[in-house]
């Protein structure tokens, strides 16, 4: 068959086919051709950084232009610039492997952005970051002139140029450009209308801190107490305006609070002229210096929270690894540090949760950080199933370590983690363990969000799930308990991911009480655990699930071991023996004050135990115990060795209201109590060098409230909680009484 077109036919093809052939070429082919940058990119490394810099330099079109240059050069700040961030009390790592482009490689194509860019709220973070590097090269006018100029593009959108002149009086006042940042918290000191009410606040609170910096305390506080006034009012005009409306003054917090903590510790600051200041540097163990890493120095009062430009002290280590912080008012800090992920791969630095650091007006301190090799773990690794009643670990030695620290972790059934020391103390680098201290070993416990308040099935079997795969990592250890470095850290190349810390334990089987749990089906589970122990005492499997689920509910709430439980803990403390379940006894005994059941526990719980407690917590029990049962020369030496070995300084208004009983002088209290600071992670702390102080000066001026200390203390220590009561609510000893109430929460 023959088929015809007409030649107007094919001239009509022809010319829709070179119609395309340019629409294909300029929007098909880059728009493919993007798509295969960002997967390059998503990659990491250098390949994936020179593609995204060819492909801004083709004629693209601008859309596409924009998009590469908001996904790889635009950060929010430098400050949040880092992959990985370290501190004692918690780290915070970027999921995605970005490529990385330094200062001279981002400018040019930031300052076509805020030049040509779009007018969005992208805009505004385009700017600030290109504002950053304008401050690091000094060129501040030059930073100035860009921002207003974006200030007039955006100027129809209040929200965004609020957040420009906020962000400028930060980063000018991190840069040290005081001067320039007086001058442009005055001008929105000058602002008029009711937007710009927390902003004016803002303002004068720089102006507080840049009075504070140069010398002049005084006026530094009078205005600082007028910007918490004006915030308050603010907030109370808020209120008022919108009674029936949820008010969530979290949202808008964070000045005051910072307003208040500015306020407490102007004080100390009165008392000494000279500014304090922080340095050190940051290497690496072999003495290579670790360039341009971040140095945020944070006050207790924000050491939970991630990092963004409003760090008060931030700076980054020089070429040779050195930093410097200048200008610190007195207070309680700790460092936390920003890695790039190849700054960090392999390494890790070796803190503990209660490193700080204590400034005082007038003082320069010193604080080094050194990144230590991970350590290479050698067995059980890469998976492997363990099926015998024995399990040895083992990894490379550490030069320097007298003790290691096996810790296990384990993913619950909807995602998350529950890590927990194995075992606290072995000598070598290398160690068999019993599978069934293993299966003893409690991880915690985690509940779902949907259904809500179920309990994880997971986390209940814990090691004894054969079919749940188990994570464990080793830390290594100096004599006094130092941290010197772990398995756990940030393994990215292959040359340093090395063996693969997971394993199986499957020993045993699942039963059929075991399913019913995964099931979720826990009434079930229970009666099935107790039928299995019923048909076999030896069943100590079911014996230890019955602990854990009929004891859940008291754990959790924080009430006393259940009597139900009683029974079961007896047997798993005579069939299984671990130091679990002795010390479980031991405060459950000494709660129903029988001192010689709890003695007996404790006694076996030390002698199981490889050594004592490396945090001092069982230590500050045991010692709280002696208090209780007044053997008050016994509880002083326990306790001392648990404040001693935890740094949080939990037990310590244990220890000051044993030795305020023997009737120790105020100055060696002071001494005690300034020594052991209480430092509790994410809870609300005890100042008792102040407790202490108070009551010496209430003391002074009433030398019968002495006595009356000795008989209230008498009452504590004998649980004589009535008498307590009736005394706290009609004793006119303000001091004694909040030291006593601050007692009370010590455990």
């Amino acid at each position: 068959m023959t088929i015809k077109f007409k030649v107007k036919h094919l001239v009509y093809i022809v010319f829709t086919l070179a119609c395309l052939l340019p629409l294909f070429h300029y929007l098909v082919v880059p728009q493919y051709e993007l798509s295969q940058v960002k997967k390059l990119a998503a990659k990491g490394g250098e390949a994936g950084k020179q593609a995204i810099l060819s492909k801004l330099d083709d004629p693209i079109l601008p859309s596409q232009k924009w998009d590469l240059i908001r996904s790889y050069m635009i950060s929010n700040s430098m400050v949040e610039g880092y992959d990985v961030y370290v501190s004692p009390s918690f780290s915070q790592t970027k999921k995605e492997l970005f490529v990385r482009f330094n200062n001279a490689e981002r400018k040019p194509y930031l300052e076509d952005y805020v030049e040509n860019g779009p007018a969005d709220p992208t805009l505004n973070t385009a700017a600030m970051a290109l504002y950053e590097i304008y401050l690091a090269e000094n060129n501040v006018s030059k930073g100035n002139r860009m921002l207003d100029q974006v200030v007039q593009r955006m100027d129809k959108d209040g929200y965004v140029v609020n957040e420009i002149f906020s962000e400028r009086l930060q980063l000018l006042l991190q840069a040290g450009y005081l001067e320039e940042a007086d001058r442009y918290a005055d001008e929105i000191i000058d602002k008029q209308g009711p937007e710009w009410g927390y902003m004016i606040v803002e303002a004068q609170y720089v102006k507080a801190k840049i009075c504070l910096q140069q010398g002049d305390k005084q006026q530094a506080s009078q205005i600082a107490e007028q910007a918490l006034a004006d915030y308050r009012e603010l907030l109370e005009h808020e209120k008022k305006a919108a009674p029936d409306l949820a008010f969530d003054e979290q949202e808008i917090s964070f000045i005051g609070e910072e307003l208040e903590y500015f306020l407490a510790h102007m004080d100390k600051a009165k008392q000494n002229q000279s500014p304090s200041s922080l340095s050190g540097k940051v290497i690496r163990s072999n003495g290579e210096p670790v360039r341009h890493a971040g140095i945020f120095l944070r006050d207790e009062n924000h050491i939970q929270q991630s990092v963004s430009f409003m760090e008060p002290y931030y700076t980054t280590t020089d070429e040779n690894g050195n930093y410097e912080i200048k200008n610190v008012r007195p207070g309680n800090y700790q460092i936390m540090a920003g890695f790039t992920y190849d700054q960090i791969d392999g390494y890790m630095w070796p803190v503990d949760m209660n490193d700080w650091i204590d400034m005082e007006a007038g003082e320069s301190e010193e604080y080094d950080i050194t990144l230590h090799e991970l350590i290479q773990i050698e067995k059980p690794a890469n998976k492997q199933k363990i099926t015998a009643n024995k399990i040895e670990f083992e990894w490379e030695p550490v030069d320097e370590a007298d003790y290691y620290q096996l810790s296990i972790r384990l993913e619950g059934e909807k995602g998350g983690y529950l890590t927990t020391i194995l075992q606290k103390s072995f000598p070598t680098n290398h160690v068999q363990l019993k599978v069934e201290d293993l299966y003893n070993h409690r991880v915690g416990v985690m509940f779902t969000d949907d259904p809500p308040n179920q309990v994880d099935p997971l986390t209940i079997l814990a090691l004894s799930n054969p079919e749940n795969q188990i994570s464990w990592s080793v830390a290594a250890y100096t004599a006094e308990g130092e941290l010197i470095t772990s398995s756990a850290g940030y393994r990215l190349h292959e040359s340093t991911i090395g063996n693969v810390p997971l394993f199986y334990l499957q020993e045993r089987t699942l039963t059929a009480a075991d399913r019913l749990l995964l099931d979720h089906k826990v009434d079930q589970a229970i009666t099935a655990y107790k039928e299995s122990y019923a048909a076999d005492e030896n069943d100590v499997h079911s014996l230890r699930m019955l602990d854990r689920l009929i004891g859940l509910e008291p754990r959790q709430s924080g009430k006393a071991e259940d009597e139900r439980v009683l029974p079961y803990v007896l047997e798993l403390a005579e069939k299984s023996p671990a130091p679990e379940y002795m010390f479980r006894l031991a405060v459950y005994y000494s709660e129903k004050r029988n001192w010689r059941e709890s003695e007996k526990w404790f006694g076996e719980f030390w002698q199981a135990s490889d050594s004592f407690s490396t945090d001092g917590y069982e230590l500050g029990v045991h010692g709280m115990m002696k208090m209780r049962q007044g053997r008050l020369d016994d509880a002083t030496e326990i306790l001392k060795q648990s404040v001693q070995r935890d740094k949080s300084g939990r037990f310590i208004g244990a220890l000051l209201a044993v030795r305020l009983h023997e009737q120790d002088d105020f100055e060696t209290l002071n001494r005690l109590a300034n020594a052991y600071p209480e430092r509790p992670y994410g809870e609300d702390k005890h100042d008792w060098p102040k407790l202490i102080k108070d009551m010496e000066q209430s003391m002074k001026d009433d030398e019968n409230q002495k006595n009356e200390l000795i008989q209230v203390l008498d009452w504590f220590f004998q649980d004589q909680s009535e008498r307590l009561e009736e005394w706290l609510q009609k004793t006119k000893s303000t001091a004694i009484k909040s030291f006593i109430q601050a007692l009370q929460q010590v455990d």
